[in-house]
């Protein structure tokens, strides 16, 4: 986030900036914590993670030189990508919000 940006224009511009795709925030899906202790098991690091769901309205997606690769993926496909256990949660949320 930059300074006074707001949770949800921060996400706006940070989709934007990574994917190139403009986004409609359609609502809070998840605030998730990330703690990361260090080899003494101290707390080095702590993350707080919102996660919005959103529509795309604009934009062709490509993806900047922080992302390693870009699609679109069913909830089977989905399940078999690497990804972080917050991640796998949040897609988990995702898939049983968008299945009721």
């Amino acid at each position: 986030m930059e300074l006074g940006e707001s949770t949800q224009d921060a996400a706006v511009r940070e989709v934007q900036e990574e994917t190139g795709l403009r986004i409609k925030v359609e609502g809070l899906l998840d605030v998730q914590t990330d703690l990361h202790p260090d080899s003494r098991s101290r707390l080095e690091y702590h993350y707080v993670l919102v996660d919005y769901l959103a529509t795309p309205v604009g934009g062709r997606l490509k993806v900047n030189s922080e992302s390693s690769g870009s699609g679109w993926f069913t909830q089977a496909q989905a399940r078999r990508l690497v990804m972080s256990d917050g991640t796998r949660a949040v897609l988990g949320l995702f898939f049983k919000r968008m299945l009721r």
